[in-house]
């Protein structure tokens, strides 16, 4: 992982080099959009991953728990398919998202990931990528506990936690149970968010 930490780092700090002085600089209508459109979507995990599935795996031995790692049998986790740029449509609100990357593996489940400023993850562009993979099976009447584990990797170059960590993560429950806070609170937690996880990766932080 240091050679990632160190090819992101200097990407970091290239892309900031580009960057005007302030946003005023650009056209009215991209002002707002500054910061994703300078780090989202042209975040380089195409010339630090490429498509191999290795160097997917190399990023999810970081950001993982060994359990999450390596199977009953001690084996590691197989990377079946990674897809730089894909696009998601939600089924529910019709929203569009577009990973840097995406992959599954073996075992079904899905990782995303995303670029993460200062001002927090971009909730709605997982919600949407969430929605995409999940609606479609639950019409199909596949059960809540069947459905497949999304991972949702923020890489950043803040300290969004303030704890000074690499790696961060939310337990799903949690998450789950402060959603279901934010909606109806009349209406039960949806199980289905027992299957988001969502774990923060600063590589500006050496472990």
């Amino acid at each position: 992982m240091k050679n990632y930490n160190k090819d992101f780092c200097r990407w970091l700090a290239k892309a900031k080099e580009l960057d005007p002085k302030t946003a005023s600089d650009l056209p009215e209508e991209l002002q707002k959009e500054f910061s994703k459109l300078m780090f989202l979507a042209n975040i380089p995990f195409r010339d630090i991953f490429g498509e191999n599935p290795n160097g997917v795996c190399d990023l999810l031995h970081t950001v993982l728990l060994p359990s999450e790692v390596f199977d009953r049998e001690g084996e590691p986790m197989e990377v079946v398919l990674v897809a730089p740029d894909r696009v998601f449509v939600s089924p529910v609100t019709d929203l569009v998202a577009q990973p840097p990357l995406y992959a599954e593996d073996a075992e079904g489940r899905r990782f995303v990931f995303l670029y993460c400023d200062h001002h927090g993850p971009a909730l709605g562009e997982a919600a949407t990528v969430f929605d995409a993979i999940h609606e479609p099976l639950r019409q199909e009447g596949v059960a809540p506990e069947e459905l497949p584990d999304v991972f949702f990797i923020f890489i950043t170059d803040h300290d969004i936690c303030g704890r000074g960590q690499q790696v961060m993560r939310m337990d799903p429950k949690t998450e789950a149970a402060e959603l279901s806070r934010q909606g109806d609170g009349d209406l039960p937690p949806d199980p289905a968010f027992s299957k988001w996880h969502t774990i923060f990766f600063n590589p500006t932080v050496l472990s």
